[in-house]
């Protein structure tokens, strides 16, 4: 886990994650939040699992059990970060397919966890694998104004 030495702003992990800048957001109405990431009515919405995602995981060490997802693209591949209070780490072997989102994670830089998770509107809803066993994750969008 990398380890923050001071508080690294939304800002500038969102646009480590590839996230468009906010200014892009504000050309169309329909993209207005400040991730530039769709909302509302817009039927892409639903469908992407692009943004920012508050997610708990059951039955997992305390320090991981709660946190925020950011997924987005970066030259069309998608990327993942989990933020948590003690730092964040990258997701890598990042794939989409028909709705769900497959990665890994490397804890402490000694584990390798395998997450998978599917899409059902603004609910993600799966399972992390490590050594210690198989737990259930579940994660919701975060959008603008409701924490």
């Amino acid at each position: 886990m990398k380890q923050k030495g001071r508080f690294l702003g939304a800002g500038m992990a969102l646009l480590l994650c590839g996230f468009p800048m906010a200014q892009q957001a504000a050309a169309t109405p329909e993209m207005n939040n400040s991730l530039g990431v769709p909302y509302g009515h817009n039927k892409r919405a639903a469908d992407s699992l692009e943004g920012a995602w508050a997610y708990e995981a059951e039955g997992v060490d305390y320090p991981y059990r709660k946190g925020t997802l950011l997924i987005g693209r970066k030259n069309e591949a998608y990327t993942v970060q989990v933020n948590l209070p003690q730092g964040s780490m990258d997701g890598y072997q990042v794939t989409v397919k028909d709705g769900t989102i497959r990665f890994f994670l490397n804890v402490d830089g000694v584990e390798r966890v395998a997450v998978s998770l599917e899409q059902k509107g603004d609910t993600l809803q799966g399972k992390a694998v490590t050594s210690q066993g198989t737990f259930s994750v579940t994660a919701q969008r975060k959008l603008p104004g409701k924490e």
